[in-house]
């Protein structure tokens, strides 16, 4: 019986969060309360430190912590205390790979594992962002699928942040059944043309 427990949404900033954050959060709350648990948010800013933050968590008895996405530097303690179960949604920025890597890696192989199996040709335009290592283990994750499936079957193109015309071409070259990116803004660019 789950009812009355408490999870938590932490952002750097909730009030200037971008749309895929509120996103986030709307989907979190939705499958929580879905599976009978309530949500709690919180922004970083407003703690004096990780530790302090820490401690309202345990005083509230919040039960998990789901870690928004960030373009600040997290600090590592948001996840090597054990506080409280911590998992992430989204990007984060300057987080050792090794602590996002599992369950974003294996969200990702399970997407393109269901796409494979439903479109012949599945390709990923992938804008990889150099600082965020959650696009990189997406990245490692993809390149890892298509070695194994083949170009004729998942195919990768990378494209720098902002795709330009080159990189749109290349996508029409190839005619893809099924298109994966990895954020929002580049879905509406896809989804736009049609793809």
């Amino acid at each position: 019986n789950v009812k009355g427990i408490m999870l938590a949404f932490l952002a750097d900033d909730l009030r200037s969060a971008e749309p895929e954050l509120k996103l986030y959060h709307q989907g979190i709350v939705q499958q929580a309360g879905a599976l009978g648990y309530g949500v709690e948010a919180f922004s970083l800013q407003d703690y004096a430190s990780v530790p302090a933050f820490w401690r309202v968590i345990r005083a509230r008895g919040i039960r998990g912590v789901v870690v928004g996405q960030s373009r600040q530097v997290l600090p590592p303690e948001l996840f090597t205390e054990l506080v409280a179960p911590t998992v992430h949604c989204g990007f984060l920025r300057e987080v050792p790979a090794d602590m996002v890597r599992p369950d974003l890696r294996q969200a990702a192989e399970s997407l393109l594992r269901r796409l494979i199996e439903t479109y012949r040709r599945v390709v990923c335009f992938l804008p990889v962002e150099r600082a965020l290592h959650s696009d990189h283990v997406i990245l490692g994750a993809v390149l890892a699928m298509a070695k194994v499936h083949g170009p004729g079957r998942l195919r990768v193109l990378l494209t720098p942040e902002s795709p330009g015309p080159s990189d749109w071409q290349a996508l029409d070259r190839v005619r893809p059944d099924a298109v994966v990116v990895i954020n929002g803004k580049q879905a509406r660019k896809v989804g736009a043309r049609g793809d």
